[in-house]
C-alpha cells in the first residue's frame, strides 16, 4: 500500500512538483545518512512533528533522493483505522512495488496466525539481511503512531537486529503521542542511537517561498502577513493559500501577489468546510462518506455504502482529486493529509457518521475482510444494545489476545460499554475483560471491574464466570484470596458442568501454591473428577499439572514427571500455547530445574520470556521471568537452594504452576 502523500500537490499540467521548503537542514542530515548507508553503515531517523508539519512530505522527498542515489527502498504507513491489522503497515511496505521482498501469500499467512509470529518476523529479517548484502535498503515507516502492536514489536526487534546491515530505517510520527506502546519503541529506538528530526513552525523565509509556490509570485506585505496566520504549518498553509486563490481573494499585479479580501479563514477546519460547500452535492457525500470510513476507500466501497452504481461515481470522484482533497494511489482513493479528513468527518452528524462506520463494519465483513479491521469501525460508532456490534468486538478481542493483548482490552471494554446491564452475556463480557486487563499486565484494573458489580445482582452462572476471572486476576496477589474465589463460584448452583470443572481445577491449582498439599490432593482428585463427567480437556489439563506438584512433594519424581508431560499434552490437545499457558506450563522448567536438568529448564525458561515477550503478555512474561531467574539461582549454588519442602515454598514464590 502506497502511503505517498503530497502536502502541497502540483497544480502544473505536467506533474512537477514544488520543491520541499524550509527544510534544507533536515534533508541535508538525512543526505548524509544515505551517504553513510551506501558506505555500509545503517541506522535510524526518526522524523518527528505536529499534524500538518509536512513529515509525510519530507519522507516522500528523501524517499525521492534515496532512488535516485541507487538505494532500494521500501515504503509503507498506518491509519487511525488499521491498528488492529497486525503487521499490515510494515507488511504492506515490503510486499508492494516493482520488486517486493516477499512472497504476499505466504507472509499474509504467516501474519494472519498469531502462532506463526515468531517465524514471520524471522522471515523478515533473513531477508532483510539477504537484501542488504546487495544493495543498501531504506524502510520508510509513516505515521508510527498509528501503528499496531505487533508492527510497533517488530519495528523494535528488527532495528535491533539489523543494526550491523546496510539498512536505514525512516520513519515519522507524530510528536505529543500519548499510546505506551508507540512510547516504549520510541524509547527503544532512541536507546539504539536513533537520531530525531524535530519539525518546527516554518521560517519567514520559507512561508514566502510557499506562498509564491502557489500563488505564483511572491507576496506584498499584507500578503505574507496574512499567510502568517497559519503559523508557520504547512499543510495550514498551503490550504490558506489555495481557498484565497481559488476565491479570487488574491490577484497578481507587477508580479507581485496582493490580497483583496480580509476575511481569512481562522481555523483549518473551517477552510475544509468553506470548500466542501463549493462542491457539488454528490462530490460532497463521497468525501463525508470517505471521512467517516477512514483515510483510504476504495471506489467500489463507497458505491456499495451509497447504493449508487459505481458508474455514477466518476465524476465526483473527479470533482473530489480536483479539489485536492482527495489523491489516488493505485487503487485506492486517500486523504492529502488526515487533518483534511477529521475536518470533513467533523461536519458530519454524529448518528449519521456512527451509522455509517456500522455499515461499513458490515459490507467488510461480507466481503471476507479480517474481523479486526472490521472492529476497529465500530469503537466509537455502535450504539447502547447493538448486539451485532458487542459479537464483532468480542471476536476481534479474542483474536488479537494472544498478540496484542493492549488493543484487545479496548475492544472488550467497548463491547462491555454497549452491553445493557442486565444482558445475560454481560458476566461472561466482564470475565473476558478482566483476563485481558490480567493479560496486558493491569491487574488492579480488572479487580477494580469485579469490584463494581453490586453483590447478588448476577444469575449463578454469570456469578460464576465472574469468579473463575477473578481466581485468575487474584492469584497474582494472594493465592488463598484466589482459592476462596474459585471455591465459592463452584459451589454456586446450576452452574454448567465445564464451568464448575475449570473453578475447581483452578481452585487445586491455588491450593498447591498456598502449601497446603493435603487438601490440594483432595482439591486435585475433585477436578479430575469434575473434568472427567463434563470432559473438559482444559480443566483436565491444569488439574493434572498439579497432580505433579502434589507427587513432587511426595518425592514420586517419576510419576510427577509422567503428570506434567501428560498435561502439557493435554494442553496442547486443547489449543493452548505453552508459553501463555501460566502458570501450568511453568511446573514444567522448575521440576527439570529442581532433578538437576538445569540447561533444559532454563531453556525451557528462556523461550517463554521470548514467546511472552514477543506477543505483548505481560503478565504471563513477568512469571517466566521470575521462573528463569530461580533456574539461574538454582543453577549458581548447585541445586542447593532448595529441596524438599523448601524447595517447593521457592516454587511457590516464583510461581511455579
Amino acid at each position: 500500500m502506497d502511503r505517498f502523500q503530497q502536502p502541497f500537490p502540483t497544480d502544473e499540467p505536467g506533474g512537477v512538483q514544488p520543491p520541499v521548503r524550509g527544510r534544507e537542514e533536515e534533508l541535508d542530515f538525512i543526505g548524509a545518512r544515505f551517504d553513510e548507508l551506501a558506505q555500509g553503515r545503517g541506522g535510524i531517523v526518526c522524523v518527528e512533528g505536529a499534524p500538518g508539519s509536512g513529515k509525510s512530505r519530507l519522507l516522500s522527498e528523501a524517499q525521492t533522493v534515496a532512488v535516485r542515489r541507487g538505494l532500494r527502498v521500501f515504503r509503507g504507513g498506518a491509519d487511525p483505522d488499521g491498528q488492529f491489522v497486525p503487521l499490515g503497515p510494515l507488511l504492506d511496505g515490503l510486499l508492494t512495488g516493482p520488486e517486493p521482498l516477499f512472497d504476499m501469500d505466504k507472509l499474509r499467512d504467516l501474519g494472519a496466525a498469531p502462532e506463526q509470529r515468531f517465524w514471520l518476523l524471522q522471515e523478515l529479517q533473513d531477508r532483510l539481511e539477504q537484501a542488504a548484502l546487495n544493495t543498501p535498503l531504506v524502510i520508510v515507516l509513516d505515521d508510527v503512531q498509528w501503528l499496531d502492536d505487533v508492527t510497533l514489536l517488530a519495528l523494535r526487534t528488527l532495528s535491533a537486529r539489523l543494526s550491523s546491515h546496510a539498512i536505514l530505517w525512516l520513519v515519522a510520527v507524530r510528536s505529543g503521542t500519548r499510546s505506551p506502546g508507540v512510547r516504549t519503541t520510541l524509547d527503544r529506538l532512541d536507546q539504539a542511537g536513533a537520531h530525531r528530526l524535530r519539525l518546527g513552525p516554518l521560517a519567514d523565509t520559507a512561508v514566502a517561498q510557499i506562498t509564491e509556490d502557489v500563488l505564483g509570485a511572491p507576496p506584498d506585505p499584507a500578503m505574507l502577513s496574512a499567510a502568517r496566520r497559519a503559523e508557520g504549518v504547512p499543510l495550514l498553509l498551503v490550504e490558506l493559500l489555495r481557498g484565497l486563490r481559488d476565491e479570487r481573494s488574491v490577484i497578481v499585479e507587477h508580479d507581485v501577489a496582493r490580497v483583496t479580501d480580509g476575511r481569512l479563514p481562522d481555523r483549518f477546519q473551517t477552510s475544509v468546510r468553506q470548500r466542501l460547500d463549493q462542491l457539488s452535492e454528490p462530490t460532497r457525500e463521497i468525501l463525508q462518506t470517505a471521512s467517516a470510513i477512514g483515510r483510504m476507500v476504495t471506489v467500489d466501497l463507497l458505491a456499495e455504502l451509497l447504493d449508487k452504481p459505481t458508474a455514477t461515481l466518476i465524476a465526483p470522484v473527479e470533482e473530489a482529486l480536483d479539489s485536492h482533497l482527495l489523491v489516488e494511489r493505485n487503487d485506492r482513493l486517500l486523504f492529502r493529509h488526515d487533518l483534511i479528513r477529521e475536518a470533513v468527518e467533523g461536519s458530519l452528524p454524529v448518528s449519521v457518521r456512527r451509522a455509517l462506520r456500522c455499515h461499513a463494519a458490515e459490507v467488510l465483513l461480507a466481503r471476507g475482510a479480517p474481523v479486526t479491521e472490521a472492529a476497529a469501525l465500530l469503537l466509537g460508532s455502535a450504539g447502547p444494545g447493538n448486539r451485532r456490534a458487542v459479537e464483532l468486538l468480542r471476536a476481534a478481542a479474542a483474536e488479537l489476545s494472544t498478540s496484542a493483548p493492549s488493543s484487545a482490552v479496548e475492544l472488550s471494554r467497548q463491547a462491555l460499554e454497549l452491553t445493557a446491564e442486565q444482558a445475560p452475556e454481560r458476566p461472561a463480557i466482564i470475565a473476558e475483560t478482566m483476563l485481558l486487563l490480567w493479560q496486558a499486565g493491569l491487574p488492579a484494573q480488572a479487580q477494580g471491574l469485579a469490584a463494581a458489580i453490586p453483590p447478588g445482582s448476577m444469575e449463578p452462572e454469570a456469578e460464576a464466570q465472574v469468579r473463575l476471572g477473578l481466581a485468575r486476576v487474584s492469584g497474582q496477589y494472594d493465592f488463598t484470596e484466589a482459592a476462596r474465589q474459585a471455591e465459592a463460584g463452584a459451589a454456586l448452583p446450576s452452574v454448567p458442568a465445564s464451568l464448575r470443572a475449570q473453578l475447581l481445577a483452578l481452585r487445586a491449582l491455588d491450593l498447591s501454591m498456598v502449601g497446603d498439599f493435603e487438601a490440594t490432593a483432595h482439591a486435585v482428585s475433585d477436578a479430575l473428577q469434575a473434568a472427567a463427567e463434563a470432559q473438559d480437556k482444559a480443566a483436565e489439563a491444569t488439574a493434572v499439572a498439579v497432580d505433579s506438584v502434589v507427587r513432587f512433594y511426595r518425592m514420586d519424581w517419576s510419576a510427577s514427571f509422567e503428570c506434567a508431560d501428560r498435561a502439557s499434552a493435554l494442553a496442547a490437545e486443547v489449543g493452548f500455547a505453552h508459553s501463555l499457558w501460566v502458570p501450568e506450563a511453568l511446573w514444567t522448567a522448575f521440576l527439570l530445574s529442581a532433578a538437576g536438568r538445569s540447561v533444559e529448564a532454563l531453556a525451557e525458561s528462556e523461550a517463554g520470556v521470548r514467546e511472552t515477550q514477543r506477543q505483548g503478555q505481560a503478565a504471563a512474561m513477568g512469571l517466566w521471568i521470575m521462573n528463569r531467574s530461580r533456574v539461574l539461582l538454582d543453577g549458581a549454588t548447585g541445586g542447593r537452594a532448595c529441596r524438599g519442602r523448601g524447595r517447593v515454598r521457592a516454587g511457590r514464590r516464583t510461581g511455579h504452576g
